[in-house]
């Protein structure tokens, strides 16, 4: 999912690496435009401190700020013409998400004080679903806040062995992103290459020791959100740290900072002509090939799934990547965040239907081609194939329709029943 980072979501230029950094250090979505940068730099390291009742007088205020955007970007949108200045419907899912995941204690009545972690993740996110896997992504940033780096089993160990599969998604993405910033705070402000492959080794391994069996990749995968967020100047090292361990890590590496481009400050109101800017800037983050699809991807992956219940807004981003001619990464991008999200809410068809149904309009041949007929391969015939072989994780990558395809024909895993 996009998932990201950073609590309570007051996000300041002028870090020590010189971006931008959370009031708390979940940071990864960014309103440094609607925030004040007097405020003191609270790192996640200081978890139980930021729940003292000064910070969380702060927090309200915040929240409150959040919330009358959100209605100034409703308004706007009944008042002003249809793309006029901003996409306001755009904002708005912005801006929602992120409350929710931010203040995600709030939404789960979490008792003030710093609740450990295994209470955090009893708490089932209430509401609509798809207002609730923000809420439970931000579940799992908590979590791991409240952890040490140390800890094994987060996810695995006792009740937490328990919890839906549904929820798998947006918990995986919270924790990793919460270890990824608990340890990248520690380095130095210009770390060397050993402190920096270090540090990486010990993200991977503090992953794999409490994600599920088989989520490894859910779990890495933000990193990328996180260094593209709060530590652009480390993308190429730390890519290097992670090509060192597994190529695929690497490769995970840049999905992750795709997905985080989409917060960025410079990427965050959607202004007129942002969306073009937007993909042509993911276009220029790196020269490799392979990383620059999977950014892209990353990138559509968080559109479309922050977006899912407007579809007209992934319509109005196909309609640029077919002048930038990336099909490939925007039907990778849309496909793994439908079939995502088919894992996190497989009763739905509200809002897929759009995704699968064919149009008859204008660019109805377009969209048919690169949206209903992948959209409806991939939820019918592939996404069955990778819940039932534990593959979900594989769509935080870039691969053609034909490689998931394939993954779905792999070996049993462990303790599957023969037919």
């Amino acid at each position: 999912m996009v998932f990201g980072s950073s609590r309570p979501g007051a996000l300041f230029p002028g870090s020590r690496q010189g971006t931008t950094v959370c009031a708390s250090g979940r940071s990864c979505y960014a309103f440094p435009e609607l925030l004040s940068s007097k405020f003191p730099e609270l790192l996640s390291s200081k978890f139980p401190e930021l729940l003292s009742s000064k910070f969380q007088m702060m927090r309200d205020a915040l929240r409150t700020g959040f919330e009358w955007t959100q209605q100034s970007a409703r308004l706007m949108r009944t008042l002003a013409p249809a793309g006029f200045l901003c996409d306001w419907q755009e904002l708005d899912n912005k801006i929602e998400s992120f409350r929710l995941f931010q203040y995600a204690d709030r939404e789960l009545k979490l008792p003030e004080g710093h609740p450990p972690a295994n209470q955090i993740l009893s708490r089932p996110a209430p509401g609509e679903r798809f207002h609730s896997i923000w809420v439970t992504e931000g579940a799992g940033h908590m979590a791991g806040l409240a952890s040490s780096v140390a800890v094994k089993g987060l996810l695995t160990d006792g009740d937490a062995a328990f919890i839906p599969e549904t929820s798998l998604v947006p918990l995986h993405a919270g924790m990793g992103t919460a270890f990824a910033e608990k340890l990248f705070q520690g380095l130095t402000p210009n770390p060397s290459r050993s402190e920096i492959d270090s540090t990486v080794r010990r993200f991977v391994d503090t992953c794999a020791a409490n994600c599920r069996p088989g989520w490894e990749d859910a779990t890495m995968e933000p990193l990328g959100l996180v260094v593209r967020c709060l530590y652009p100047n480390l993308l190429g090292p730390v890519s290097a740290a992670m090509e060192a361990l597994d190529h695929r890590l690497r490769v995970l590496f840049w999905h992750g900072v795709g997905r985080g481009l989409y917060f960025v400050p410079s990427n965050f109101a959607p202004l007129s002509g942002a969306r073009k800017r937007m993909m042509r800037s993911a276009m220029e983050e790196t020269t490799n090939f392979e990383d620059r699809r999977n950014v892209l991807a990353g990138l559509v992956w968080a559109v479309t799934l922050v977006n899912l219940c407007h579809p007209d807004i992934a319509r109005s981003l196909m309609e640029i990547c077919q002048e930038l001619k990336l099909r490939d990464e925007f039907t990778n991008g849309v496909i793994s965040a439908l079939m995502a999200w088919r894992h996190m809410a497989p009763e739905d068809s509200q809002y897929t239907e759009a995704y699968v149904r064919p149009r008859l309009d204008g660019d109805g041949l377009v969209w048919n081609q690169w949206v209903t007929a992948p959209c409806r391969e991939a939820l019918d015939d592939i996404f069955p194939g990778l819940k039932l072989r534990n593959k979900i994780p594989a769509l935080y990558t870039y691969r053609t329709q034909g490689e998931l395809a394939r993954l779905t024909i792999g070996d049993r895993n462990p303790g599957e029943c023969a037919a």
